[in-house]
């Protein structure tokens, strides 16, 4: 198996390779000392890259959410309406999750239609619209050990490849790629393997808690 927690290490690496000179580093330093900010920059210390690249995102959707609010009360009214939906359910009481799912995916449309927008029009933008999406697939590379989902782990791999190449990393280019090949024939090579995957076997837990698992490269 290609290691989960290293495959994260170095996506985090290619994130600060492809974000050299952009500013990222100058912004990292409000949060951390110049020193941290390299290993950060490296991949080398992840526990404070994920801290501060979530901190960051989250920073630029809520920029990015306050100006759509500002042009746009339909969508100002759906987001404040998933947020009582959302603090309602938080609290235990009855809400309707599917209308929360609809309004969502409103929500989504917009932002993804806004988005689009601002990379046409805007090189600036264009840039850290493209480090959001690469702070996306670190999420989705730890979302998938934590709940151990096989397909979320395969998705996410395969959404490291480009990164990878970009950032001229063509050693874990060439492993996950073909980790990915070798992982698409798992099914029919070895079904008792593909079926313990499936069921997230393919992580280390250490309780039964949902939030719990591990790649097996980092136990």
């Amino acid at each position: 198996m290609l290691g989960s927690f290293h495959t994260l290490m170095n996506l985090l690496g290619a994130i600060g390779t492809l974000m050299h000179g952009t500013g990222l580093a100058s912004i990292l330093e409000e949060i951390y000392g110049g020193n941290a900010v390299k290993h950060i920059l490296t991949g080398k210390s992840v526990q404070r890259a994920i801290r501060g690249h979530l901190l960051l995102e989250k920073c630029l959707n809520g920029m990015l959410v306050s100006e759509i609010m500002d042009q746009d009360s339909e969508f100002a009214d759906l987001v404040n309406e998933c947020e009582e939906i959302y603090t309602t359910l938080l609290e235990g009481k009855q809400a309707s999750r599917s209308d929360l799912s609809e309004k969502k995916v409103i929500v989504e449309q917009k932002l993804q239609e806004r988005k689009r927008g601002l990379a046409e029009r805007s090189r600036t933008s264009k840039l850290w619209l493209t480090y959001m999406k690469m702070v996306r697939v670190a999420r989705m590379l730890i979302l998938a050990d934590r709940l151990g989902s096989w397909s979320r782990h395969l998705s996410a791999v395969g959404e490291c490849l480009p990164i990878f190449g970009a950032a001229g990393h063509f050693n874990y280019l060439k492993s996950a790629y073909m980790y990915l090949q070798n992982m698409s024939n798992l099914e029919t090579r070895n079904p008792e393997v593909f079926r313990k995957f499936q069921e997230g076997f393919h992580v280390i837990r250490r309780t039964d808690q949902c939030w719990a698992g591990l790649g097996a490269d980092l136990v």
